[in-house]
């Protein structure tokens, strides 16, 4: 596989192009780009050992769960809890990830 970790736009590039996500991230320790973030080497460890046992895992998400989360994204924009971070432009054009589907890119032009 050769898809990496996109922190600032991880619902697009993440989330939209493969239909997963992240579950069992600690509370404690904010989503974040950890190679930016301060974060404390017992944070770093914590997450490792997470990762390892399978408490940190990828989940598969249905075309429903992505739906879902679609919304729930909208209403956080919509009231300002979340800000949209732009796409990069280049010749004036917004490059967005491959899509697996025509459900999907639906989805992520509605996103």
């Amino acid at each position: 596989p050769s898809a990496q970790m996109q922190w600032t736009h991880y619902f697009h590039n993440i989330i939209g192009r493969y239909l997963v996500i992240i579950k069992g991230w600690p509370e404690c320790i904010p989503f974040t780009n950890l190679s930016t973030a301060s974060s404390a080497l017992p944070d770093l460890e914590l997450l490792l050992r997470l990762w390892e046992s399978g408490g940190i895992f990828w989940k598969k998400l249905s075309e429903a769960e992505y739906e879902a989360l679609c919304h729930e994204r909208d209403a956080k924009l919509n009231s300002g809890e979340l800000v949209k971070h732009t796409q990069f432009r280049q010749g004036g054009q917004a490059h967005m990830p491959e899509d697996h589907g025509s459900k999907v890119k639906s989805w992520i032009q509605k996103c």
